[in-house]
């Protein structure tokens, strides 16, 4: 899966208007904390494995287990989180924050490497979408379980995409043994990385209500009963005083629906440039 990258950086997205960026997170613990999804893998995550080794450094009784495909010589996991992108990543890159993963490894030494992209650009394959660097973290003990803390390492030039901006990336993507071809089942857990920006708050919006506020239109050949938008409020009250209403008979369809489309579209936000 070379389209994904060989070269990596974790980097993140600018707070946008009407996105604020939360703490430092706890993406994944395979329990109670399910921040990100997995989109592609090239081996086989079961995301609700026994620990084979609980101790002090991971005590809880489920994780995530890894088999490897041996047949990828670049094995990746790609992991999307569930918020809108990543925030600021500055202090990973300076060292003043660590990505960390709680890992069970068979050996000594084996190589953990964690990007970060720009989901769009690379699908277009690699090095597109990728900016200029790796987070690495070698594992120190086997068979057993340990904390891997990243460090960072500057990319050559030529192994990484100059047009992506720290404020683009979007995913995640993990390496386990790059540039090797086994089988190897690892036990994933706890996965921390930099702040994620929160979803713009909702706003409530009234659609409709028969009076000045008209913001639907209704689909009346693809509904099943009948609808008048425009009759009196045969039971006003103080849940309702409204004088019109919307009237709709129900036909004897077992699914009857009302099928109706917002008028026009809301009006696209432009941001300044970073």
């Amino acid at each position: 899966m070379r389209n994904f990258t060989r070269q990596f950086i974790l980097l993140g997205a600018l707070t946008a208007l009407g996105q604020t960026a939360i703490g430092q997170v706890l993406y994944e613990n395979f329990e109670n904390v399910r921040r990100v999804a997995y989109s592609f893998v090239s081996g086989v995550l079961t995301q609700n494995a026994a620990n084979p080794a609980a101790n002090g450094v991971n005590g809880r009784a489920i994780v995530g287990r890894y088999v490897r495909n041996a047949s990828q010589q670049f094995d990746v996991i790609v992991i999307n989180p569930l918020a809108p992108r990543l925030a600021d990543a500055t202090p990973y890159l300076t060292g003043a924050k660590k990505i960390s993963l709680k890992l069970y490894s068979p050996a000594v030494g084996k190589a953990v490497q964690i990007v970060g992209q720009d989901k769009t650009k690379s699908a277009t394959g690699y090095p597109n979408g990728n900016p200029g660097g790796t987070f690495n973290a070698p594992t120190t003990v086997a068979n057993a379980r340990e904390t891997l803390t990243f460090t960072h390492t500057a990319g050559a030039g030529g192994t990484f995409d100059p047009t992506v901006k720290p404020t683009a990336a979007d995913q995640l993507v993990m390496l386990i043994e790059p540039n090797a071809t086994t089988g190897t089942t690892y036990y994933l857990d706890d996965l921390m990385g930099p702040e994620l920006l929160a979803a713009a708050p909702v706003v409530e919006q009234r659609y409709e209500n028969f009076e000045k506020v008209r913001l639907l239109n209704y689909v009346l050949k693809k509904s099943s009963g009948g609808f008048n938008g425009d009759t009196l409020n045969n039971a006003s009250s103080a849940a309702n005083g409204s004088t019109r209403v919307g009237r709709y008979t129900r036909s004897t369809a077992q699914y009857d629906v009302l099928v109706v489309r917002p008028k026009q579209r809301p009006p696209t936000l432009l941001l300044p440039s970073p």
